[in-house]
């Protein structure tokens, strides 16, 4: 069984470039941004392999995520381990033609329990995308 869901905005007042610089930097925006995020660290750069631990407001204890798919400029997805459900969590910037940008999370469980795990890992989508777009405005 597979759970996939995708949410997307458009920000049409910010470049791409921009949201790349946000999203490639977990360490210094994420918790900015994302009030459900305390802290990332990352093992290394940010490219394909690297492991990075993502501390949330609910859980006890740090979240490991590796990152792959890492396309500079473009996005990139990391994978984790939900309550023994594989999951992918899929960041993509894509320009509109005018200087702004769509961007989509993307979230993928797979296994027997992904279709009753899926909509509350993915639930929160429209507001951590709605609160990246705020803060993404500050910076432009």
């Amino acid at each position: 069984m597979v759970y996939t869901h995708s949410q997307s905005i458009d920000i049409p007042d910010v470049p791409p470039a921009t949201l790349w610089a946000i999203l490639s930097d977990p360490v210094h925006h994420h918790p900015v941004w994302d009030v459900r995020v305390k802290k990332v660290s990352l093992d290394g750069p940010f490219v394909d392999g690297v492991v990075q631990w993502i501390s949330f407001t609910f859980a006890p204890a740090p979240v490991r995520t590796v990152l792959v798919d890492v396309i500079d400029g473009v996005g990139y997805s990391d994978d984790v381990d939900i309550n023994g459900i594989p999951t992918r969590f899929t960041h993509r910037i894509d320009p509109d033609g005018s200087g702004g940008c769509r961007v989509t999370f993307t979230v993928r469980l797979e296994g027997p329990r992904a279709q009753l795990a899926g909509p509350g890992v993915s639930g929160n989508l429209p507001n951590e995308l709605a609160a990246l777009a705020r803060y993404a405005r500050t910076l432009r």
